[in-house]
């Protein structure tokens, strides 16, 4: 979209700006990313100690026509960073990446297409904090041609190498939100979800109500996150990272910055966060089927299903038929290709029952199933296999390899129906009407994320067609039947795929 003309920046009066209505959007949601994305994130802190960031103070002491902004008051730039007379209201980071200053934006390109890092421009208007409730807004235009790159805005950034959220958007079409420990490194992602159809021209907007923050892509609410984690804010940052794979070197253009706080009463934050507390106990009672699931096939669920480059690239490819979605994974894949299902901001109650029907007659001697309890490349994983063998799966990161916690066999068939419990810490497997395991394992409690699977035989090419998926929660009494609104545990965070 065109960008708004206005003078290059600009330093106004706060407005009192209005609330947010607290009744939600429908939202787009998913889960954000490679697991690549953890030492992304480090490795890019690890870049800013390399290469400080240049203070406000520092430029100021140089360029005796900057100038500062009070917390109070809103700021705009056509052209935002360290070009023109502001200079000293940004930090850029390592002396290598490359910050261009242009007609109508600000080029930020990373220095090399075989680093992976995050590359970051900090604004910091006043030196003090911000006020605790403000709007940031950023337009980024995402121009090499990876497909993988993202760009992101930060909430609640304390400063270099420490806490704060980022709000994630990517040229592939989705979006996440995850929360840095005070160290800087990565603690967990609180949001996820999946755009309506890829973009590389992305207006972001994040809206800070205190412990409340809402996420905006192009004009369109896609999620709010619950986290008190932070309550100051010292700094906003623009963000940029490239995941695998990279052809090359990272680059976005950013404009239309602005910062703006909202004149928004101590009381009225409190409302705000009550009123988002139940709209998020709502959602995680809320159950979902689909006759044909997956990306593009269920027009009410497009915004929780993640397209096929999410999970595997150019090793797997999906199809919608009439009655059935189809995945096909390609020879030389990674042991799994997945189907991700994130729900509403990959926030689940801790109890649900999972069910999915599949035919493998054209599978190849492979298997398909579900995979629940899902986050960080780490869950449970209920697989059957053509010949009728059925197994539950632990899947742990960094280990290499799943744990088998049971096994055995059902007589053939050409489908399967398959219904899995996830109740506390007991599984309950039925295939065909018929249950096969209650398997007890109380590793996994949290979920962000579902899972259609797929394996081939001998982690060949294998092909499946999933019909009739249903979630329902489990709405039982107890501690253990529901989860504190918001303290959800991690995208860009975990990986496009289990690539284990």
């Amino acid at each position: 979209m065109p960008p708004a003309e206005e003078p290059a920046d600009q330093a106004t009066p706060a407005p009192v700006d209005e609330m947010p209505a607290p009744a939600r959007e429908n939202r787009k949601r998913l889960r954000g990313m490679i697991i690549l994305f953890q030492l992304v994130v480090v490795l890019g802190y690890i870049s800013l100690a390399a290469f400080p960031l240049r203070s406000a103070s520092s430029a100021q002491a140089r360029e005796p026509s900057v100038y500062s902004v009070p917390a109070t008051a809103s700021y705009s730039a056509l052209v935002p960073g360290p070009c023109k007379h502001s200079a000293a209201l940004w930090a850029a980071g390592g002396s290598a990446d490359r910050y261009v200053c242009q007609g109508r934006d600000l080029l930020l390109q990373q220095r090399s297409s075989r680093y992976f890092a995050t590359m970051r421009l900090i604004f910091d208007p006043s030196g003090s904090d911000m006020v605790p409730a403000y709007r940031v807004m950023a337009h980024a235009r995402i121009i090499d041609h990876n497909g993988t790159s993202c760009v992101g805005l930060s909430a609640h950034n304390t400063g270099p190498d420490s806490g704060e959220q980022i709000f994630w958007a990517c040229a592939l079409g989705v979006w996440f939100v995850e929360r840095l420990a005070p160290d800087g490194s990565f603690d967990r992602t609180l949001a996820d979800g999946v755009l309506p159809r890829p973009s590389p021209d992305l207006a972001l907007q994040v809206d800070v109500l205190g412990a409340v923050m809402r996420f905006t892509i192009n004009g369109t609410l896609v999620g709010t996150v619950i986290d008190p984690t932070y309550h100051a804010t010292s700094a906003i940052a623009l963000n940029l990272a490239g995941t695998w794979p990279v052809r090359q070197t990272p680059a976005a253009a950013f404009s239309q910055f602005r910062y703006a706080p909202l004149a928004v009463s101590t009381q009225a934050l409190q409302g705000t966060l009550v009123s988002a507390q139940a709209q998020q106990q709502r959602e995680m009672d809320e159950s979902y089927a689909a006759a044909v699931p997956g990306y593009g096939c269920d027009a009410h669920g497009r915004a929780w299903w993640s397209p096929a480059a999410y999970g595997n690239g150019t090793f797997a490819a999906f199809t919608c038929h009439k009655h059935a979605f189809e995945m096909q994974r390609f020879s030389g894949a990674p042991s799994l290709t997945e189907e991700t299902f994130f729900w509403h901001n990959g926030l689940f109650p801790s109890n649900y029952r999972t069910s999915v029907t599949l035919d493998l007659r054209h599978s190849h001697g492979g298997c398909a199933g579900l995979l629940t309890r899902a986050r960080d490349a780490q869950g449970y994983g209920y697989l059957i296999c053509q010949n009728g063998a059925w197994s539950i799966m632990y899947y742990a990161p960094g280990d290499g390899y799943p744990l088998t916690l049971a096994s055995g066999m059902v007589s053939p068939r050409p489908t399967y129906h398959l219904v899995v419990t996830d109740f506390g810490d007991t599984h309950t497997v039925m295939i065909n009407g018929r249950v096969v395991a209650t398997q007890r394992n109380g590793d996994f409690t949290d979920t962000e994320y579902l899972a259609l699977l797929l394996q081939g035989a001998h982690d060949g090419a294998s092909d499946a067609l999933f019909s009739d998926f249903s979630f329902t929660p489990w709405n039982a009494p107890g501690p253990s039947s529901r989860r504190v609104a918001g303290l959800r545990a991690f995208p860009l965070s975990r990986a496009l795929s289990l690539r284990r």
